[in-house]
């Protein structure tokens, strides 16, 4: 076996298993909403992905939420504080977001590597 072919041999192994979930060719689409928990816990992108319906839903069970918060704040004398907490969840937020924006981003890159190794080969 020539040094090229057992180099490829190599690579094909450790890419059949280190394959992330649902293979090589499962990648995040452009404008679709993933759960970036489905991906931690091992679903494929596909899996992963959030409807528009479960956004919807999603959004009527946050303002229930907030508005419990917001009761709760108040029957403990610190209403004044919850504008101030809602405040640091969007920051969270806003800062998940561009942690998954830079994943995506990683990932992607990664990608374009392995691609880039297996054409030289």
């Amino acid at each position: 076996m020539t040094k090229k072919k057992s180099l490829s041999a190599i690579l094909e192994k450790v890419n059949r298993d280190n394959a992330p979930p649902g293979g090589w060719d499962n990648e995040p689409e452009y404008g679709k909403t993933y759960s970036l928990m489905g991906i931690a816990k091992g679903k494929s992108w596909a899996e992963s992905e959030v409807k528009e319906n479960e956004i919807a839903s999603d959004a009527k069970v946050l303002a229930a939420t907030e508005d419990a918060l917001r009761a709760a704040f108040r029957a403990a004398g610190r209403e004044d504080e919850f504008d101030g907490f809602l405040a640091e969840l969007d920051e969270a937020h806003r800062e998940n977001l561009e942690l998954s924006s830079k994943v995506a981003a990683s990932l992607a890159e990664a990608e374009a590597e392995r691609v880039a190794l297996l054409d030289e080969l």
